[in-house]
C-alpha cells in the first residue's frame, strides 16, 4: 500500500510538471528572472517601499511626505506590474494556483473543519 501510495504520488507529481500550464509558468517566471527590465522596476518598487516606510516612521500618514512616497510607490508598482513579463507571470500563476487549490480541495479537503460559511445552518 504505501509503495503503491509513493507510486501515485510520484505520477501526480511528473504530470503535474510536465502540465503546459505549470511549464508555462515556469518559463515564464524565468523569463521574468533574466530580464535586466524587471531586475531595475523590482529594484525601484524595493527603494519606493523602502521610502515609503521610512516616510511613515518620520510623519503623519496623513501629510504631504506620506502622501507622495505612497503615489510613487503606487506608481511604480504599477508599472512592475503591466511590464509584459510580469504580467505573462501573473497570469500563468493565477492559472497554477486555481489548479492547486483544486488539487488541494480534492486531496485534503476531506480533513478540514468545516468553516462557517459551509456550515448548515
Amino acid at each position: 500500500m504505501q509503495e503503491e501510495l509513493k507510486r501515485a504520488a510520484l505520477e501526480f507529481h511528473t504530470a503535474i510538471e510536465s502540465d503546459p500550464r505549470f511549464v508555462a509558468l515556469h518559463e515564464s517566471e524565468k523569463a521574468m528572472e533574466q530580464s535586466p527590465e524587471v531586475r531595475a522596476l523590482s529594484l525601484k518598487m524595493e527603494a519606493a517601499e523602502e521610502a515609503y516606510g521610512l516616510a511613515l516612521s518620520l510623519h503623519d500618514a496623513k501629510s504631504p511626505e506620506v502622501l507622495a512616497a505612497q503615489q510613487a510607490l503606487y506608481q511604480t508598482k504599477k508599472a512592475l506590474d503591466e511590464h509584459p513579463l510580469v504580467a505573462q507571470y501573473n497570469r500563468a500563476f493565477i492559472v497554477t494556483r486555481d489548479l492547486e487549490m483544486r488539487f488541494d480541495d480534492i486531496l485534503f479537503g476531506v480533513f478540514r473543519l468545516p468553516s462557517l460559511s459551509t456550515e448548515a445552518h
